[in-house]
C-alpha cells in the first residue's frame, strides 16, 4: 500500500493588514470592535514565541504526571516600509504635535489579521489568512538610517516589538481562549476570503452566523 500524502501547498509574503482596535467593555462585559484601519507597507512578521510557562507535577516516579501551562502571551516584532497615519494612532497609540506624530507609552489592544498568497502543486490560488485577536505594540517603533551611498539604497523601515494574549472576545467551542488563529482556502474560495478581508472583516473575532463572537 502506498503512502499517500495530502494536497501540497505553499504559502508566502504578507499583505492586506488590517486592524481593528478594541473599545470599551459593554454591558455584557465583553468589548466592541472599532473602525478597520488598513496598514499599508508590512514588510514581515517574526515567529511570534510564546512566553507561557508550563509547571509539571511528579508523582508515582512520573515527571510528569500533571502539567499546568499559562495563559499564552506570544512575543515578536513587525516591521513596516511605512507608517500610516490611522496605524500610528490606532495600533501605536501615537499622538500628534505640530503635525507630527509622538508616541506615548500608551498602545491599544486591537485584532489584527494578514493575509499570505499561496499555491497548489497543481496551480490552484491558496490562501493563509493569520489573526491574532488581541495584540498590542509594547514600544515605540524604531528605526535605522544610513547614508545614500554608490551601493544600493537603504530603504527605511520601522520595527516594534509586539505582544499578543487570548481574550475573552474570542473563544473556543471548549471555552479556552486562543491568541492566534490561522485559516486556510483554496480554490475559489481564495476570491472569497480576500474580497471579506478588503472589507474590513476579521477572520475569527467578528460575529458569524448564530455564534456571536464580539459583543454576544
Amino acid at each position: 500500500m502506498a503512502f499517500k500524502y495530502k494536497e501540497r501547498v505553499m504559502y508566502h509574503g504578507n499583505q492586506r493588514l488590517v486592524i481593528k482596535p478594541w473599545g470599551a467593555a459593554s454591558t455584557n462585559g465583553k468589548r466592541t470592535l472599532g473602525t478597520a484601519v488598513f496598514g499599508t507597507g508590512l514588510v514581515s512578521v517574526s515567529a511570534m514565541s510564546d512566553d507561557a510557562k508550563i509547571t509539571n507535577f511528579p508523582a508515582d516516579d512520573t515527571p510528569d504526571h500533571a502539567t499546568i501551562s499559562g495563559a499564552s502571551l506570544l512575543k515578536g516584532t513587525m516591521k513596516f516600509m511605512q507608517l500610516d497615519n490611522d496605524v500610528r494612532t490606532n495600533f501605536f497609540g501615537q499622538e500628534t504635535i505640530d503635525g507630527g506624530y509622538g508616541s506615548t507609552g500608551v498602545y491599544p489592544k486591537a485584532a489584527v489579521q494578514y493575509a499570505s498568497l499561496g499555491s497548489t502543486q497543481d496551480g490552484k490560488p491558496a490562501l493563509l489568512v493569520t489573526v491574532y485577536p488581541n495584540m498590542s505594540v509594547t514600544s515605540a517603533p524604531t528605526k535605522e538610517t544610513t547614508t545614500d551611498s554608490a551601493d544600493t539604497p537603504t530603504a527605511i523601515q520601522w520595527t516594534a516589538a509586539v505582544q499578543a494574549s487570548g481574550c475573552a472576545e474570542v473563544t473556543t467551542p471548549k471555552g479556552r481562549k486562543v491568541a492566534e488563529l490561522e485559516f486556510f482556502f483554496t480554490g475559489d474560495d481564495v476570491q472569497t476570503a480576500l474580497d471579506k478581508i478588503d472589507s474590513g472583516y476579521i477572520y475569527g473575532v467578528e460575529a458569524t452566523g448564530i455564534s456571536p463572537r464580539v459583543g454576544g
